[in-house]
């Protein structure tokens, strides 16, 4: 029987995709020495491919890699688990939607949502459906040495994203799209990230890669490997308009104003 070790930390990202993986009826243990397969998750930063040569040394199992297909500083990593002599699966994630919308919650309360992406499209990916693939990877056979690409069902542009947010909420919203250095200063004001390193590495490098198209792409992965359609943003709103829900204060309200008085000249529909 297939058994998973999850060893990619224990952030709120490994929480969610744990919960995931145990509604897909995946047996998770403990140790990565009862395993058949290890799943290992990409992270920011330069010493990444060390770090993932250390963990696959004690390893006799199949690795799954969860890459960053969009992190240059993840390619290093990659090449360590495809020499690693280990079976292994690389899975892509292009950009998940629970991180991508998710910073969206705070700003709708003042009717707009920033972004740098300009009219760029990105196939975004619910959690949920790169889970179901991981399964049918545990689960599975013949999945060694495969690459896999994950999206959802198409390609949306950040305008077109906040005006299905818009009407699933039921209110005026408006996209607001800055350059990049007007951005970091706002996150960095408001985000509670301490240094620009930190969010270059969390936040900018995925944007910017947006904005230059490199995230412009639409596979039929999770429905060919799962049998399933996987979720379109419109179904994660519906399914999380909890999150998005909250009713503005007086003063969000006031704040809109003066967004909308600064930054009206960038709003893109």
């Amino acid at each position: 029987m297939a058994r998973l070790f999850v060893t990619t930390g224990n952030d709120q990202f490994t929480q969610a995709l744990v919960t995931s993986l145990s509604e897909c009826d995946v047996e998770l243990v403990d140790e990565a020495g009862a395993a058949t397969h290890v799943l290992l998750g990409a992270r920011p930063g330069s010493g990444m491919a060390a770090a993932v040569t250390d963990a696959l040394a004690p390893l006799d199992a199949h690795i799954v890699y969860m890459a960053n297909a969009l992190e240059e500083q993840d390619g290093p990593a990659v090449e360590v688990v495809r020499q690693s002599g280990l079976p292994w699966t690389i899975v892509y994630p292009n950009a998940f939607m629970e991180y991508s919308f998710g910073p969206f919650a705070p700003q709708i309360l003042m009717g707009v949502a920033f972004g740098m992406s300009e009219r760029s499209r990105v196939g975004f990916v619910a959690l949920d459906d790169v889970a179901r693939v991981v399964a049918h990877i545990v689960e599975g056979s013949g999945h060694e040495g495969q690459e896999y690409i994950c999206t959802g069902p198409q390609a949306l542009d950040m305008p077109g994203v906040v005006a299905l947010l818009a009407d699933v909420v039921g209110r005026n919203l408006d996209y607001i799209d800055l350059p990049e250095n007007e951005l970091a200063d706002l996150m960095m004001q408001h985000a509670g990230i301490d240094s620009r390193e930190d969010l270059d590495n969390m936040v900018l490098g995925h944007l910017r890669a947006w904005r230059d198209g490199h995230a412009d792409v639409v596979t039929d992965t999770v429905a060919e490997l799962t049998g399933q359609e996987p979720m379109s943003a419109r179904e994660w709103f519906e399914r999380n308009l909890s999150q998005f829900s909250g009713k503005p204060s007086l003063m969000q309200k006031a704040a809109h104003k003066m967004i909308k008085a600064r930054y009206g000249g960038r709003v893109l529909a």
